[in-house]
């Protein structure tokens, strides 16, 4: 574009031709950096959406899928972790086991579809019932526990929460139609301290049960 004659001499072509492959190598660097960025965020979506998919899974295996609450296996669980961090640390939390009384009958008097409205019922009236901190799971049937944490007066609260839960579930509701109570017998324990939650689960399951007993004597 020079209208002088040999302008640029050989030094000038040299260092253009410097500029020029330090151009385009910058350009070439900021290519790659553009593509290996999409690449990068492509992976992370991926990644996003495997993690996304593991934790459904995740959830829906720790899930009781008619209910909501969590399985047998996921309270079990919580239940073993809350025993390890309290041992050595007496009457700090309690355990519910609860069991549905004559169950049976609403199975066979108005069919299983109403027999699992009852237990949704039931699922709802706990969450209602106890606190946001407690852990409530339906642990398999007609039975459901719960963990009480915090407590200031072990014995008295897990008392008055058994006698709420009870009174709760006897309050009269329609349930697909049907005017019904649902009657439950409740067994209770304060953990001591050093019993595993297996113990604890026995103990509260036998309680359960001597109420049960108890009930139909009378």
């Amino acid at each position: 574009c020079s209208s002088v004659t040999h302008a640029f001499d050989d030094i000038d072509a040299q260092a253009i031709g410097l500029m020029g492959n330090a151009t385009g190598g910058a350009l070439g660097r900021q290519l790659a950096l553009e593509e290996n960025a999409r690449l990068l965020r492509r992976l992370h979506d991926v990644l996003l959406d495997t993690q996304a998919t593991a934790q459904m899974y995740q959830s829906a295996a720790s899930l009781d899928a008619l209910t909501g609450l969590p399985n047998r296996s996921a309270f079990e669980a919580q239940l073993e972790a809350v025993c390890s961090a309290h041992m050595g640390q007496p009457h700090r939390f309690g355990l519910l086991f609860i069991d549905l009384d004559d169950f049976k009958d609403v199975n066979d008097t108005y069919g299983h579809a109403m027999g699992d409205q009852v237990l949704r019922a039931t699922a709802a009236a706990l969450r209602e019932t106890l606190r946001d901190t407690d852990v409530v799971a339906r642990l398999g049937g007609d039975e459901f526990g719960g963990v009480l944490s915090s407590l200031p007066d072990g014995g008295r609260d897990v008392r008055s929460v058994a006698d709420a839960v009870e009174d709760e579930l006897a309050r009269p509701r329609v349930v697909n139609g049907v005017r019904l109570r649902i009657k439950c017998s409740v067994g209770w324990v304060i953990h001591d301290g050093e019993a595993h939650a297996s113990d604890v689960m026995q103990a509260a399951d036998a309680r359960m049960y001597e109420q049960k007993r108890a009930r139909r004597q009378r």
